[in-house]
């Protein structure tokens, strides 16, 4: 496994690993800007990790070349050391899947790309150099073209994979999913100890994850004076890290606004009982074309945790259709906060639709997205190749 999509290759690995199989995972340290979590992913006598670390520099460009050539090198060192019967490569970002291409070419063991976003469209939006970017698509034709199988997380990414000329035998769907033993409801008494611990005396808004261009974290920030209006008592609680933190803070204080808290990075843990504890979960998003196909990972922990949803996200997307399909929460524009606040400060004043949205999503997620099942899946398709 090459690659640092965490949570998903952490389950997948470590479940491979609970089932039997020996699984070497190649990863980085985490980068600057990025906080590192309370839970390391464990080394243990099936799941050995192997990490790689290249130095700061201020061009993006020559550190991504950097971490590809080490990614490159600890991955053939641990094929030719261990063994392997398959190599797992997961983009983004780019050096984990050119380093993964690579070391396959030279050893001829089969090749799995999981693919989780449009992220070479990600980097346009964010102002990448376009020259570069279209040099990273055409490369990334090649290697998707000639990987034995190429897993991706939505159907409008694989319709995407398609057109750039995969081969639709080649693609296997492979939605992101949840841990359902971890993310689960919690009983009442410990919901009362969670929401005592932060200081919580009226409803509870949960966001979780990694603070970026992309998540469109400000939109909800822009919301706590009209929600805190309609509700005085209000908390919005905010888990997660990474380089928009100092932004993000900076914004809060602006609006002069004492009920969001930041929580900092929390280990998984200690995020399900969070999610679990809230009265609402918020996904947001920026209104961009590479959100149409991107489902954040904690979409699916939280309909795990039974908390109803409302997702501030393109109306056109995969995600806005699942939710609005499976009565699991409300939807509204992206980047738009009035509409948020009026569709968060909705579901506050409908308990029972909330609990009905709550119910819904852990059906689903039980159903559909469960990381075990998933991660058997996975098994069926490397077994197959290897």
């Amino acid at each position: 496994m090459m690659g640092s999509g965490a949570p998903r290759m952490e389950d997948f690995t470590r479940i491979l690993a609970e089932v039997g199989h020996e699984v070497h995972v190649v990863t980085i340290y985490p980068p600057h800007g990025f906080p590192t979590i309370e839970e390391e992913l464990p080394s243990q006598e099936r799941l050995i990790v192997h990490r790689v670390k290249v130095p700061q520099v201020a061009s993006p460009t020559i550190y991504a070349l950097l971490l590809t050539i080490a990614f490159f090198l600890r991955a053939v060192y641990v094929i030719l050391k261990h063994g392997v019967d398959i190599i797992v490569a997961t983009v983004p970002n780019e050096d984990a899947g050119i380093a993964g291409w690579l070391a396959a070419s030279i050893t001829r063991f089969p090749l799995i790309i999981d693919v989780r976003d449009d992220w070479e469209l990600m980097i346009l939006e964010v102002g990448g150099s376009k020259l570069f970017v279209t040099m990273l698509y055409n490369l990334f034709n090649l290697i998707y073209r000639s990987a034995n199988a190429v897993v991706c997380t939505s159907m409008i990414l694989r319709n995407k994979l398609i057109k750039r000329g995969v081969k639709p035998s080649q693609i296997k769907w492979l939605p992101n999913a949840a841990d359902t033993n971890l993310f689960k409801p919690l009983d009442e008494a410990r919901v009362l100890q969670i929401r005592v611990q932060h200081e919580v005396k009226g409803p509870m808004i949960v966001w979780a994850g990694t603070f970026n261009i992309h998540q469109a974290i400000d939109t909800l920030i822009k919301t706590a004076p009209k929600v805190k209006e309609a509700f005085p008592d209000v908390q919005i609680l905010l888990a997660g890290g990474g380089p928009l933190t100092p932004e993000l803070k900076k914004l809060r204080n602006d609006l002069n606004i004492d009920c969001v808290k930041f929580l900092g990075v929390l280990s998984r843990t200690k995020v399900a009982e969070l999610i679990a504890a809230g009265d609402i979960a918020v996904v947001t998003m920026r209104d961009s074309a590479s959100g149409g196909s991107r489902i954040p990972i904690r979409f699916y922990e939280y309909i795990a945790c039974g908390i109803p949803i409302v997702a501030s996200i393109p109306l056109d997307s995969e995600l806005a259709r699942i939710i609005t399909d499976n009565k699991i929460g409300m939807v509204v524009p992206a980047e738009e906060p009035n509409a948020l606040a009026s569709g968060v400060i909705s579901i506050l004043k409908d308990w029972k639709l909330a609990k009905e949205y709550g119910i819904n999503g852990r059906t689903l997620a039980i159903r559909d997205y469960d990381r075990r099942a998933l991660t058997i899946r996975l098994l069926e398709i490397a077994k197959i190749l290897a």
